[in-house]
């Protein structure tokens, strides 16, 4: 009854307007009339996707990749002098005390003298531990001098006068070192072989003809130390055992054969430097 009623009076104001009874009153009719349909192919169009973000640009405002993180430090080391490896080449000079052995030093006297000795030498190897080997050239020079009576004939009478006699050995000899260091301290051995030569002199009655000259074979063995002062200089101690060979003896007027040029032992103190 209720709808019936609506309808009526619907009907009744619908002739004053043009509006529709449905659009007037939606709902009224719903469950009378089915839902209009969109026509086919009219239907509101799909939604537009969104769009995709653009992907940045390579070089442009892009935000940097983190620096790589910077390397260990390396730990510094204060260098040292002692570090550097030493110069190659050494030169020494030594005055040394000289000493004639066996019977020449006992036969023509004196047997105790002094020297001076000198070696350039150049390292051509270097091990561990300090070690070294060089070549090189040592020399040498002793003097033996002593006073004694000398005599000389005038007019057929023997003159006596004072005078001086003297046996020296100059040496000149090829050597090969070992060297070790020990903290401040470089002890080495040295071995060689060479040339002597000696000079006798003398006005004695009894040495006549008073004079003699010899060129003789060497050999040489040192033991030495050098003593470090600072990287260039060095206190320089050795000791030297040369023995003599093919030598030849000095024959007296009267025909006697003496030994004058024999083994010599020395110990000399100096100074060695490396450059």
């Amino acid at each position: 009854m209720k709808q019936i009623a609506a309808i009526l009076f619907l009907a009744a104001i619908g002739a004053a307007g043009t509006t529709p009874v449905g659009a007037a009153i939606p709902g009224v009719l719903d469950d009378q009339q089915p839902a209009q349909q969109p026509a086919h192919g009219l239907s509101d169009p799909d939604p537009m996707p969104e769009p995709e973000p653009e992907p940045k640009a390579v070089g442009g405002d892009a935000e940097p990749a983190p620096a790589p993180p910077p390397p260990p430090a390396t730990p510094t080391r204060e260098f040292r002098e002692a570090d550097r490896p030493l110069p190659r080449h050494r030169v020494a000079l030594l005055p040394r005390f000289a000493y004639r052995l066996g019977e020449a030093g006992r036969t023509v006297t004196p047997a105790a003298g002094f020297g001076l000795a000198g070696t350039i030498e150049i390292a051509y190897l270097r091990a561990a531990a300090g070690l070294e080997a060089a070549v090189g050239i040592d020399f040498a020079y002793d003097r033996f001098a002593a006073d004694e009576q000398g005599s000389t004939p005038v007019d057929g009478q023997e003159i006596r006068f004072g005078a001086t006699r003297v046996v020296s050995e100059t040496s000149f000899i090829l050597v090969h070192t070992a060297t070790a260091s020990v903290g401040p301290v470089r002890p080495y051995l040295t071995i060689g072989g060479g040339l002597g030569l000696g000079y006798f002199g003398s006005a004695a009655l009894d040495l006549r003809p008073g004079s003699a000259r010899d060129t003789h074979l060497l050999g040489r063995v040192s033991l030495g130390v050098d003593i470090i002062l600072n990287r260039a200089a060095y206190l320089a101690l050795r000791a030297d055992y040369t023995s003599v060979q093919n030598v030849s003896p000095f024959v007296t007027e009267d025909g006697r054969r003496l030994a004058v040029f024999g083994d010599l032992f020395n110990l000399g103190a100096g100074v060695a430097y490396r450059f």
